[in-house]
C-alpha cells in the first residue's frame, strides 16, 4: 500500500482498502534454462526483441546455452557494435569461459541449470533475473 501511495504523491485519491488480495507463490524447480522449440510469430517478429532463436545462417540454436547468445549480445551492444560474426565468435568465448570457471567439461554439458546463476552472475558481473 504504501508503495502505492508514494508513486502517485501528487494525486488527490488516497489508498483506503485493498480486498480480494490472493497471492500465488511457486518455487521453481531446479532445471536447465534453454530455448524452446518454436516461438510465436509475433514474438519473432516483434524488432524491439532480440530472439536469438537462431543463428545468421538460419541454423536455430538447441544446444540449451541460450544464456551466452543474451550475454554476448548484451556485450555487443555495450561496445556499440552490431555484427552477426562478432557475436558468433563470442558466443562460444563466454560458453569456455564459464566452463573454465566453474571446472566443468564440455563433453555432455548440458546448459546452466537455475541453481547455477549465482555463479554466473559472478563470472560475468551481469544482473539475471528469473
Amino acid at each position: 500500500m504504501h508503495r502505492a501511495m508514494a508513486s502517485r504523491a501528487n494525486t488527490s485519491w488516497s489508498l483506503h482498502l485493498v480486498t480480494n488480495l490472493t497471492l500465488f507463490i511457486y518455487r521453481i524447480p531446479d532445471h536447465v534454462i534453454g530455448g524452446t522449440d518454436s516461438l510465436l510469430a509475433k514474438t519473432m517478429n516483434t524488432k524491439s526483441i532480440a530472439t536469438l532463436y537462431s543463428n545468421r545462417r538460419g541454423v536455430p540454436y538447441d544446444d540449451n546455452l541460450c544464456l551466452f547468445p543474451s550475454l554476448a549480445k548484451m556485450r555487443q551492444i555495450q561496445k556499440g557494435s552490431d555484427g552477426e560474426s562478432e557475436l558468433e565468435i563470442m558466443m562460444p568465448e563466454y560458453s569456455l569461459s564459464y566452463l573454465r570457471a566453474t571446472n566443468s567439461r564440455e563433453t555432455g554439458y548440458s546448459g546452466i541449470a537455475i541453481s547455477d546463476l549465482d555463479k554466473l552472475k559472478q563470472i560475468f558481473r551481469v544482473s539475471v533475473n528469473v
